[in-house]
């Protein structure tokens, strides 16, 4: 479920904000640019700050495999395990029609509530 605030953010919010991107933004550029100079990162032409942080991720180990996680799922009950990809639009739909079910076996039957 994704639940997002309706309230506007300041003019002063907004700009720290900016600054914050932009700063983020010039970072993501020098590790791309050190990440290239080093040649040994298999990341796309076009890569963004995503491709980078993969990248990252996976020479540090930070990677949890499908094992690793089905087994944590089954520990806590069985919970149900997607691997989901908002970008590539892989198994999200999956994953809500999954949490809806859910949502809905475990809420009570407000027929049988409005007869008793």
């Amino acid at each position: 479920m994704l639940v997002t605030s309706l309230r506007r953010p300041s003019e002063w919010e907004r700009e720290k904000n900016r600054k914050r991107e932009q700063r983020r933004r010039m970072v993501a550029a020098k590790i791309f640019a050190g990440l290239r100079a080093q040649g040994n990162y298999a990341l796309p032409r076009n890569a963004d700050q995503n491709d980078i942080l993969k990248a990252l991720c996976e020479e540090a180990g930070w990677h949890v495999s499908e094992k690793k996680a089905r087994a944590w799922c089954a520990s806590k009950g069985n919970i149900p395990y997607f691997e989901t990809s908002a970008k590539e639009g892989f198994n999200v739909e999956a994953a809500f029609e999954c949490i809806a079910k859910n949502a809905l076996k475990n809420e009570p039957d407000r027929r049988r509530d409005l007869y008793a």
